[in-house]
């Protein structure tokens, strides 16, 4: 299944398996890997209309497209059920709260 990502006026659409395409170009974007607080999340660059460039983590337009998540909500965001960055395929992710992926990922550290 593919959806359109929304805010790129139709340039982009990823599937639930989280593969990107570019209907400009017509080829697929490779994720590359960025490191934040020792984990590393796969991310793509996307570009608006104006040209302006947005780098964007997969889980996250995951959640944008199939889910409904608004990016840069610090409160909600989007949990890897088997805890693998690595893993964005749609059944593997779930929109929740801050404070719920803490706990969740405190009681994974003990």
């Amino acid at each position: 299944m593919w959806k359109e990502i929304p805010n790129f006026n139709g340039r982009y659409q990823i599937s639930h398996y989280g593969r990107v395409y570019d209907t400009k170009t017509l080829r697929f974007l490779k994720p590359h890997m960025s490191g934040v607080k020792r984990r590393n999340y796969p991310q793509v660059t996307l570009y608006k209309k104006d040209g302006s460039k947005h780098t964007k983590r997969m889980h996250t337009l995951m959640g944008m497209t199939f889910f409904g998540y608004k990016s840069g909500n610090r409160k909600v965001v989007m949990h890897h059920l088997d805890n693998d960055p690595l893993n964005y395929h749609i059944t593997n992710l779930k929109k929740t709260t801050m404070k719920e992926n803490h706990y969740r990922n405190q009681k994974l550290a003990e």
